[in-house]
């Protein structure tokens, strides 16, 4: 975790200095098919390619949990994502984006039960995703925006043993927050 606070921090400051476009923090809710929604947060780093195209890096958290009598399972997945974006309104305060991207998902599972806690190995994946959003701005530096997406990201290997079932977070979601313009 401190590496990747460490390389977002770097990300950051380096934009500043190229006169990347934005720097943004938002609430974030995902709703894959083989685990419960749920929310989390997330930051994202856009650079203007052209007028009507965006670079972004984004990274977000989440903790997957799901319980029953005796037991508790936790994945805590944190996506990494690089998205191009095509700007349907360039020029005005208002403005809808489509795009997608590709990411590079951490996986860390636990497993807590009546005789301890297991923590089997879990490969981090690639996944796709599509994005459609709407930002608004409130002034020529601040905007608000939300955004419905799609992420395809399947699970392959869990304790060094390929699944045999279709473990997958694909699914629907959605983040919303404020976006900081230069």
């Amino acid at each position: 975790m401190k590496a990747l606070m460490l390389a977002l921090l770097i990300t950051t400051l380096t934009a500043a200095q190229a006169g990347a476009g934005g720097l943004g923090i938002f609430a974030s809710y995902w709703d894959p098919k083989d685990a419960d929604d749920e929310i989390g947060f997330g930051a994202k780093l856009r650079f203007r390619a052209a007028p009507e195209f965006a670079l972004e890096l984004r990274g977000s958290y989440f903790e997957f949990e799901e319980r029953d009598a005796t037991t508790r399972k936790t994945l805590e997945v944190i996506p990494i994502e690089g998205a191009l974006l095509y700007n349907l309104g360039q020029g005005q305060p208002t403005q809808f984006y489509v795009g997608g991207g590709i990411g590079y998902y951490l996986l860390d599972l636990e497993w807590e039960g009546p005789t301890g806690t297991v923590r089997p190995s879990i490969d981090d994946e690639i996944g796709w995703f599509v994005v459609g959003g709407l930002e608004v701005g409130m002034s020529p530096n601040i905007s608000l925006f939300i955004e419905a997406k799609y992420t395809w990201l399947d699970i392959d290997e869990i304790g060094g043993m390929e699944t045999t079932q279709d473990d997958t977070l694909d699914g629907f979601g959605a983040n919303a927050g404020l976006i900081l313009l230069w």
